[in-house]
Order: structure tokens, then C-alpha cells, then sequence
């Protein structure tokens, strides 16, 4: 069968055929591909070993580019020569990449020993794993919405499953993705302080923010991303544990397992100061989505347990007595959390504002507001307050006899080789 070869189309191209195109690094050798439009292929010179991507765009122009370096900036992937005032880096060009390109090749060194490179392509916004023939470690890989590649080793385990069933029991991992295994590998999945806080290890993951039902504070459903794993309270600084800290109690309703309330936003930040310097990690208020995430465990109800009231996850007005109870006497939510509803609302780091439609990543609210956020409703609220989804602002110089607060600890994280890493933050 007779087939043309094209270096270049005359107009749009819907099927098959051979391309030519020349190696990027060298210039001296000819490759023949048999390629669709829209697709990439990548191809090993003989003579100087440099690698030369392809693409076949959709009018039928042949676009070539070297490959992407570990660590290096995208190439530009026109398919046009580099001009003589154009930078060189070991033979490859500085410049940006095209935003219809969505698979790239990339050669990446394992991260554990060094000895094994891997060449393959990837699309923007996946997770895949490498076994080193070396050392039989995996290096997990994620291609960053910007372009930049992400990489962070995975211990081995034989076999591998045992590994994923773990992940898989942790909250937050349902649909656990690679990416999200190697990032808590080795992290305890509960962690006890010296004032005898317990808090649990939340994995990274995506949820819808909001609920259609929900008041109209929380209606607007978007899609939130949390990209690091943390750890939570497994219920709300109680009494004693905030006196350990401070030094005081300023409770209307006294007991040492109770939670502490009437605290300031601005004390319940200091006492995640003091707790840092105490334990020598980082502790810090929920922000707002952390919050949610947690307290609606992989679940897209009003509740943790349902579009429903339920007396015995939660303490509100009808039930209370009008008064806090201990901590941990109602059902846990999924992931093993008391009190996310009812009881007392909680501080969050965030300041009090409206959701946006857009889809967000480890959002940290907005940056002016007089208020900051408070969630999950109380002993004295109706049982519509206390919802997962419910939201309110309060002024934070004031301390509420229905207002406690939980804490969050960020785990410190293996270095992300060639990526970002950051923690919430905000003021």
C-alpha cells in the first residue's frame, strides 16, 4: 500500500500518515512516524541519543521539540526553528509551553539511588508510578497544572496492594491517588499530644464545597481540592487541655472534658502558638475547607450521615439542656471525628465571605473581612445550623459561650523534588 509523506499539510487532517521530522539535538537524522492528529510521539536519535517529541497538530503541521529535562523549564513546541538570539541549555530551548499540548516526555532520574532514568510521557494533571530496576523503589510522578513535574519517592511493598488497602482506610483516601499515597507513606494515622490531643490524619483529596439544600451562605457548590494531607482533632480542645496550654479557663460551662468556649478567634490562634513552641510542630486553626472536608468525611449529604437530624451524632437545641456536653459522647462521623456537628461551633482560620463558583485549591478565604468563619453549630442552635455545610461568621474579638474550637497539625512531608510545597496560611 502506497502512502505519502508529509512534512507538512495543506489543510486539516483527520487520518492517518507517515510524517517525517528530524531529530532535534543533532539535525543529521530522519524519523518516519505513522501518526494521527493530536497525537505524541517520542523518538531516540541513533546518533547523538537525544530524544525528539512530536506532535501532528490538527491542520497537519508537524511540531518537534526535545524532550523535557528533570527539573527544566517546557520547551517550545511550535515546530519552529530556534532563532540565533534564542538561549540554549544543552542544546534545549527556554521558552514556554503551548496550551494545546497535553501529553510531553519527560527523563526523570529515580529519586531513591540515582542509577535508573526513565523516559516516558505524561499528560498535565496525572500521577504515575516508576519501579527503579536498581533498587526497586518507586518514584511517583505528577505533571503540575503549570507545566512543572512534581516527584516524590513511594516505598516499595510486597505486595504493593497492602500498601493501597492502607491508604484506602485512611480518611480522606477514598479514591486514593498515588500522588496522595506517596505524600502520607509512613505518616502515623493518629497522633497523641502531651496534653493528651488526639488528632487524626486527613489525606489529600477533592469534594464539592456546598450543598444545593444548604442556607444561602453555602449554596454555591464548587469543586475544592486539598492537596496535603493533615491531621485534625478528633473533637474540640477541651478545658483541661486549653489550661495545659494557657494556664486558664474562661468556660461558662465547667468540666474538664468539656470543650472550651468563650474564647476569642485571636486566643484560640495563640493557643495553637503556644501548643507549636510546646510540641515543636506546627499547629494552626482549619481553614475553612479543611474543615469541611473533614467534617462531611467523602460524603456529598447535609449531614456526615444523612439529609437528616440525627439525636445521637449530635448535640443541638432540642437535645442540649441548653448546656456543652463532654466531648466524644455522640457517634463519630466516618473518619472518626466527634462533634463536627454540634456542641459547640468552631474557629476557622478563614475570614467570613462569599464562595465562588470557580473550582479552588487549598483555599484560605478571602483576604479583607471584619469576620472570621465558624462551623458545625452548637447546643444552642436549631439542628438546620448544625449541618456540615452550614456556615456563619462571628466577630473574632469576641468569646461566645457557644463557640470552641479544633486544631490542625501539618505533618512535615518529604521534599517534593523539581515542585511546590506550601502550607495554609493566611491573617
Amino acid at each position: 500500500m502506497n502512502q505519502t509523506l508529509y512534512t507538512q499539510a495543506a489543510g486539516p487532517v483527520t487520518d492517518q500518515h507517515l510524517w517525517r521530522a528530524e531529530c532535534v539535538g543533532c539535525g543529521k537524522t530522519s524519523f518516519t512516524l505513522p501518526l494521527r492528529p493530536g497525537t505524541t510521539h517520542a523518538v531516540v536519535c541513533r546518533s547523538c541519543s537525544e530524544v525528539t517529541l512530536t506532535r501532528i497538530d490538527p491542520t497537519g503541521g508537524v511540531q518537534v521539540a526535545p524532550i523535557q529535562r528533570q527539573g527544566g523549564p517546557f520547551p517550545d513546541l511550535r515546530g519552529r526553528s530556534p532563532s540565533p538570539e534564542e538561549p540554549l541549555t544543552a542544546g534545549r530551548r527556554e521558552a514556554t509551553r503551548p496550551p494545546d499540548w497535553t501529553t510531553l516526555a519527560f527523563e526523570i532520574d529515580c529519586l531513591t539511588c540515582g542509577r535508573s532514568t526513565f523516559t516516558a510521557g505524561y499528560g498535565k494533571e496525572q500521577t504515575h508510578g516508576i519501579t527503579c530496576h536498581a533498587c526497586k523503589q518507586v518514584t511517583c510522578l505528577k505533571v503540575l497544572g503549570d507545566g512543572s513535574l512534581a516527584m516524590l519517592p513511594l516505598p516499595a511493598v510486597s505486595p504493593a496492594a497492602k500498601l493501597l488497602a492502607e491508604a484506602l482506610r485512611m480518611p480522606g483516601a477514598s479514591g486514593v491517588s498515588l500522588w496522595g499515597l506517596a505524600m502520607t507513606a509512613g505518616l502515623e494515622r493518629e497522633i497523641v499530644t502531651s496534653i493528651g490531643l488526639r488528632l487524626r490524619l486527613i489525606g489529600p483529596g477533592t469534594f464539592r464545597m456546598g450543598h444545593e439544600d444548604a442556607a444561602e451562605s453555602a449554596r454555591v457548590v464548587h469543586p475544592v481540592t486539598i492537596t496535603r494531607p493533615f491531621y485534625i482533632g478528633m473533637h474540640p480542645v477541651t478545658q483541661d487541655q486549653f489550661e495545659k496550654v494557657m494556664g486558664g479557663n474562661p468556660s461558662r460551662f465547667k468540666g474538664a472534658n468539656r470543650p472550651v468556649e468563650q474564647v476569642a478567634w485571636a486566643h484560640a490562634v495563640e493557643f495553637c502558638k503556644f501548643l507549636s513552641e510546646r510540641e515543636g510542630k506546627t499547629f494552626r486553626l482549619p481553614t475553612e475547607a479543611e474543615w469541611e472536608y473533614a467534617a462531611r468525611a467523602g460524603t456529598t449529604t447535609l449531614y456526615p450521615w444523612g439529609d437528616d437530624i440525627d439525636a445521637d451524632a449530635c448535640w443541638f437545641k432540642d437535645n442540649s439542656e441548653g448546656q456543652t456536653h463532654e466531648v466524644g459522647g455522640k457517634r463519630p462521623n466516618g473518619w472518626g471525628l466527634y462533634d463536627m456537628c454540634g456542641n459547640v461551633w468552631e474557629w476557622c482560620q478563614d475570614r467570613y465571605g462569599e464562595y465562588s463558583e470557580e473550582p479552588a485549591v487549598d483555599p484560605v478565604g478571602p483576604k479583607n473581612g471584619e469576620n472570621r468563619v465558624i462551623r458545625g453549630g452548637s447546643w444552642n442552635h436549631f439542628a438546620a445550623q448544625c449541618q456540615a455545610t452550614h456556615r456563619n461568621g462571628s466577630n473574632p474579638a469576641k468569646g461566645l459561650n457557644f463557640i470552641g474550637f479544633r486544631v490542625v497539625m501539618v505533618p512535615a512531608l518529604p521534599d517534593i523534588a523539581g515542585g511546590r510545597s506550601g502550607q495554609a496560611g493566611g491573617a
